[in-house]
């Protein structure tokens, strides 16, 4: 795992977890409605193991 790996999975989380959001709060959501994070960390490490 290499510096750019852990950037690429860093994005990939961040990528993951807007879009995420943008379906809770299109659906009726606010600041406070749960999310799941597991989506989120398992695109981040898979991204940073491949890279």
């Amino acid at each position: 795992m290499t510096a750019s790996g852990v950037v690429l999975g860093l994005a990939a989380m961040v990528v993951v977890t807007m879009v995420q959001t943008a379906l809770v709060v299109s659906r009726g959501g606010d600041r406070r409605t749960l999310m799941p994070l597991g989506p989120a960390l398992a695109v981040g490490f898979l991204v940073a193991a491949a890279a």
